[in-house]
């Protein structure tokens, strides 16, 4: 803020990849502090991540805004500034619905933004036998079949007793029948590689019970779960198998995952204790590659679920 305030700006508007949302009562997030602490010095707080909309929220004066999700909204800020002092004195949001039908098109930015699609990303690359939905469908079933896909693609490119895959990272699901390239750049978006290293049952155990809080954030092969979620949130009676067998604690586990969960990512913060050099490269290929090598062997069948169970 500091660095921004020599410059004698006008208007301050922080773009931020957070929500609003996650400022709660008992629990304080940053984008409400920036409400609380840096009123007067910022005019507009834009944020997103959380799929949220808000208009003309207010906290200690500053403007804040989000847009929800999926190009389906934009959102324009007014700002009225006094023509004496040049500073911002009022501020206003108004949510656009992005409809075409509605709003036209621009026949040069279509024509641009035509030029810039790559051809192969249409391609065809493999067939799925029925739709990989991103939610479980049974009760109780915490899993679903598109994340549990994720997990086996990536224990069959690098073998282990557990492979994890965090359930933020796929996007969405996969439609029945034909895939194209771009199905697989819209269920994971990322570069990510894989890594594999070697972990006590007591990690495991604690990474699992973490990745249920506050909601299933970890999706696994090789490993099944149940478990009791309390009024309160807090995980009871969880009960961990690794290939069958009941896990236990004292025992060292190979496991393949992401690497971004490995590095840290807000699902695996855990591995971070892990010490240096405990963490292998188990190939170069990104997870789409694998995900897209994974479709080559044949007609996709979703994966059963139950694998992660609340009871």
């Amino acid at each position: 803020m500091t660095e921004v305030e020599k410059k004698n700006p006008d208007a301050v508007v922080v773009l931020a990849l957070d929500s609003l949302a996650d400022d709660r009562p008992g629990h304080p997030f940053y984008m409400g502090e920036i409400g609380r602490q840096l009123s007067g010095r910022v005019d507009v707080v834009l944020g997103g991540h959380a799929h949220k909309i808000f208009q003309n929220e207010r906290r200690g004066g500053i403007l804040f805004a989000e847009s929800g999700s999926n190009f389906q909204y934009v959102t324009k800020v007014t700002l009225q500034t006094d023509d004496k002092t040049g500073k911002v004195v009022s501020s206003e949001s108004e949510l656009i619905a992005l409809d075409t039908a509605q709003t036209g098109e621009n026949p040069q930015i279509k024509k641009y933004a035509q030029s810039l699609r790559e051809k192969e990303v249409d391609e065809v690359i493999g067939q799925a036998s029925a739709a990989l939905e991103k939610r479980a469908q049974t009760p109780g079933h915490m899993d679903s079949p598109v994340d549990n896909w994720v997990a086996d693609a990536t224990c069959r490119y690098a073998p282990a007793d557990v492979c994890i895959h965090n359930t933020g990272g796929a996007r969405v699901g996969l439609p029945a029948g034909n895939i194209t390239r771009r199905d697989i750049i819209d269920l994971y978006p990322f570069d990510n590689t894989i890594v594999t290293a070697q972990v006590s049952g007591t990690f495991l155990k604690k990474l699992v019970a973490g990745g249920l809080i506050p909601w299933n954030r970890l999706a696994y092969c090789g490993l099944s779960v149940s478990y009791h979620k309390t009024k309160n949130g807090k995980i009871k009676n969880l009960t961990i198998w690794v290939r069958g067998q009941k896990l236990q604690e004292d025992k060292l586990y190979t496991v393949s995952v992401n690497s971004y969960v490995a590095g840290g990512g807000s699902e695996g913060k855990l591995f971070k204790t892990l010490p240096q050099g405990a963490l292998r490269p188990a190939g170069s290929k990104t997870m789409r590659q694998v995900l897209e090598d994974d479709l080559k062997r044949g007609v996709l069948i979703p994966p059963s679920t139950g694998r992660t169970i609340e009871k």
